[in-house]
């Protein structure tokens, strides 16, 4: 399989400007790393440590960007 590579914002929150870095996606996790190399918004998810996710519907009529808000299972 094959990796996705994407531009993206990593938010903490959602009034939160962002931090702009890109996020790549493989077969078992999820990596973003900020364009800004000093920032400490690095970020490496396992599939396996996410216990539920929720996005928002994009259309086409309404410019707004795609959010995706993952919540991690703290057992793992």
């Amino acid at each position: 399989m094959g990796t996705m590579t994407i531009g993206a914002k990593y938010k903490a929150t959602l009034k939160d400007r962002g931090t702009g870095g890109v996020l790549r996606m493989s077969e078992d996790k999820l990596t973003f790393t900020p364009n800004d190399q000093r920032s400490l918004m690095k970020l490496s998810v396992d599939f396996r440590t996410i216990k539920g996710h929720k996005f928002n519907k994009v259309d086409g009529s309404k410019p707004s960007p795609a959010l995706l808000n993952l919540s991690k299972d703290s057992d793992k």
